[in-house]
């Protein structure tokens, strides 16, 4: 299972409590892939080793920032050492079925994407949108060829259970790759994920990522 570690849904992280966590998880095999804002990527992008995803999100946490300047946050993400963009979908496209809009932008950041060497993988609300609207939803982005899709924002305490079912649901209608992002807190939490098919896991702190070694 493909496993990353997320910190761009904290209000304020720090290179002196974020830097350790990160070369100790990486350094023992952890994780696969790192996801940081930009502002961070910046900051740390010269210690990570080859080989690693390194996402950067891009309208987050909503999703509504203008298109144009999701964009450029895109190129910027790309140029600053991200080979994998985190894109917030923009709710109100589908509420008021702006579906034209909607696969413009997505089409738009493959591009980006693909003119780089980088990974799209689209992010998407189902605690605002439902879960049957975003297995719908996911078809779409199928057809797009998009091959990750994140369910949550992960910027309130997501039901690991629902999501992790979500993602199951998505990778049995179609061949998106999806990546589990509820909170894991607790031990059955953690044994949850890794008893499931999915294709990869999300965690917000290095609770169950020390010492673990990826199978």
């Amino acid at each position: 299972m493909y496993r990353e570690y997320c910190n761009y849904n904290q209000a304020l992280i720090t290179l002196k409590t974020e830097l350790p966590k990160i070369f100790r998880i990486v350094d023992n095999g952890s994780v696969d892939g790192i996801a940081t804002p930009l502002y961070f990527l910046k900051e740390i992008f010269s210690y990570l080793p080859p080989g690693m995803t390194i996402a950067a999100p891009v309208g987050y946490p909503l999703g509504t920032t203008d298109p144009k300047i999701k964009q450029h946050e895109a190129l910027g993400a790309i140029r600053s050492g991200a080979n994998a963009i985190d894109l917030v979908f923009n709710p109100f496209f589908l509420q008021e079925k702006k579906y034209k809009h909607f696969f413009d932008e997505v089409k738009t950041h493959k591009k980006i994407c693909e003119e780089y060497g980088a990974s799209l993988r689209l992010v998407v609300d189902y605690n605002l949108i439902g879960m049957n609207k975003t297995v719908k939803l996911s078809k779409l982005v199928d057809k797009l060829e998009v091959d990750f899709l994140i369910p949550s924002i992960s910027y309130h305490h997501d039901d690991i259970y629902d999501n992790i079912l979500l993602c199951h649901f998505i990778e049995q209608e179609t061949k998106i790759s999806t990546i589990t992002s509820g909170y894991a807190w607790l031990p059955k939490h953690y044994k949850a994920i890794m008893e499931t098919d999915i294709f990869g896991a999300r965690f917000f702190s290095d609770k169950f990522l020390n010492g673990v070694t990826i199978g």
